[in-house]
C-alpha cells in the first residue's frame, strides 16, 4: 500500500514538473476541505495565469468530464461569463 502511495506521488509531481497545472495540497481529502480547494484553485490562478485563460474548471479525481458537453456549453452565446455548470 505505501509503496503505491509513494509511487503515485512520485508520477504526480513528475507530471506536475513538466506541465505545472495540478495544485497539490497537503491536506486530508474531505468534504469540509472543499473551501480550501477552491481558494487554493483561485489563488493558483490569480497568481500564475492572471489575464490569461478565459475559463476556469475544477475536478476532482472522482469527477467525471464530458468534453463535448463543455465544449457546447462553451460556445453558446448565452452562457454569461460568471457561469456555473455542472455536467
Amino acid at each position: 500500500q505505501r509503496t503505491t502511495l509513494i509511487k503515485h506521488q512520485e508520477h504526480l509531481k513528475a507530471e506536475q514538473d513538466k506541465y505545472r497545472d495540478l495544485i497539490i495540497m497537503q491536506d486530508v481529502d474531505v468534504y469540509r476541505n472543499v473551501p480550501k480547494k477552491l481558494k487554493a484553485m483561485y489563488a493558483f490562478v490569480d497568481r500564475y495565469l492572471p489575464n490569461t485563460v478565459e475559463w476556469v474548471m475544477k475536478v476532482d479525481d472522482d469527477f467525471f468530464v464530458r468534453p463535448e458537453q463543455v465544449q457546447e456549453f462553451l460556445k453558446a452565446p448565452n452562457h454569461g461569463s460568471n457561469s456555473f455548470m455542472n455536467v
